[in-house]
């Protein structure tokens, strides 16, 4: 899974870009592309347990318009309906955006969300 906005030591910059959005916002609004792979079904359930963020979008092509349910019965996002990638509204929406798919495919999602930069 890659982290967007894509940085070097994107590990580091990512727990500080977190801590800064916690000190400015009430909830980290967060979207995960690729959420119907094993990554990025861990990564909503990672998130669904955290208290400051809300996740306003899970998306997957191959499975849009799908409860996540039905993909992992018993998930704490069961509830969720998967979404189709519409890179404006989730660029403009979310504070926090992660991809959890496939090397070739995460990085032209990456240039293709990149314009919709808030930093």
């Amino acid at each position: 899974a890659y982290f967007y906005p894509r940085m070097y030591n994107y590990k580091f910059k990512c727990i500080k870009y977190i801590i800064l959005l916690r000190s400015t916002l009430d909830m980290i609004k967060a979207s995960i592309i690729g959420a119907s792979g094993y990554a990025g079904a861990e990564l909503a359930r990672l998130l669904m347990m955290h208290e400051d963020v809300e996740i306003i979008y899970l998306c997957s092509r191959s499975h849009a318009n799908q409860k996540f349910n039905t993909l992992y019965p018993g998930h704490i996002a069961g509830d969720y309906t998967l979404s189709e990638i519409d890179f404006e509204r989730i660029g403009n929406e979310s504070d926090i955006i992660f991809t959890a798919l496939p090397h070739g495919v995460s990085s032209k999602t990456v240039v293709a969300l990149s314009k919709y930069n808030k930093n």
